[in-house]
């Protein structure tokens, strides 16, 4: 796994950007229940349900670089030192979701394909780049089986 070659596709996802209001909205929500568990409870607790609920939804909120190679995605995260790295022979299937793509573990057709695999944010005019994934998964499964 060489970082040598060039990438097909790379993208930066942030989702928190591309949905404002709702960013915004889920935000003041977590400050309010922070807030009230703050006064609750005492400030430690505040702060600490505060860093528990953004934490919690921190790939909403940090960005992600994804680099698609001809044989692996590497998703590169803002605060971690190294690229996570997926070969495209671990997936078995991929489903579409809006502006996301969800590269399962499972076939499509299994009952844990949606909550086994790696949700990719896709950018804004993602047409190509879900096509280019669904081919090399299809072509990597094939290559497997055969």
């Amino acid at each position: 796994m060489s970082n040598a070659s060039k990438a097909a596709h790379e993208w930066t996802a942030l989702p928190a950007a591309d949905r404002k209001a709702v960013s915004a909205a889920v935000a003041a929500g977590a400050v309010g229940i922070s807030c009230a568990v703050g006064a609750l409870y005492g400030a430690f607790f505040g702060f600490l349900s505060a860093a528990l609920l953004f934490g919690g939804t921190a790939s909403h909120w940090v960005p992600r670089r994804y680099s698609a190679f001809q044989d692996r995605l590497e998703v590169r995260y803002l605060f971690w030192p190294r690229p996570a790295s997926y070969g495209w022979s671990q997936f078995r299937g991929c489903l579409r979701a809006g502006e996301s793509f969800l590269l399962s573990r499972q076939p499509t057709d299994a009952a844990l394909a949606r909550l086994r695999g790696l949700r990719v944010v896709l950018p804004k005019d993602s047409d190509s780049e879900a096509e280019w994934m669904r081919r090399r998964i299809e072509s990597s499964d094939k290559a497997q089986h055969e």
